[in-house]
């Protein structure tokens, strides 16, 4: 498969899981298919992840690790201003948590918080093939 098609269909999962992650108490045959697209979502990345590491492409492991980064990183930050804001009011709260949805794609959307972000920390670690080398 061609690069450019696996980013556009990273894109696309992305911008579906986080439209799809307004979905107020789906059922449960709801929820498992938003959990199953939470993980087709990491698809792409992981066939990116796998081309580069055999054909030895740092530039592609370098997106992919800064990648993984910056949404663990935005992660973190709107979960820690979403307590915070705790009596902020309604408004706040919307923005926050809209905030939350963009910034940690496919969190909100599989309703398993710690799935998507253990997949992100897998992908941010696979990146550094220099760390599981044997010295």
């Amino acid at each position: 498969m061609k690069k450019t098609f696996l980013y556009w269909l990273w894109g696309f999962f992305y911008l579906l899981c986080a439209f799809i992650s307004n979905v107020q108490s789906p059922t449960e045959a709801q929820s498992a298919a938003l959990t199953c697209l939470s993980i087709f979502f990491f698809i792409p990345p992981g066939i990116l992840l796998f081309d580069a590491l055999k054909k030895k492409e740092e530039k592609t492991l370098s997106l992919l690790r800064r990648l993984s980064i910056l949404s663990l990183t935005l992660t973190a930050a709107a979960l820690m201003a979403n307590i915070a804001a705790v009596n902020a009011g309604d408004t706040w709260g919307t923005v926050l948590h809209q905030v939350l949805i963009f910034a940690s794609v496919p969190m909100v959307c599989s309703q398993h918080y710690v799935l998507s972000m253990f997949l992100w920390g897998c992908l941010l670690f696979a990146t550094m093939p220099k760390l599981w080398q044997k010295k």
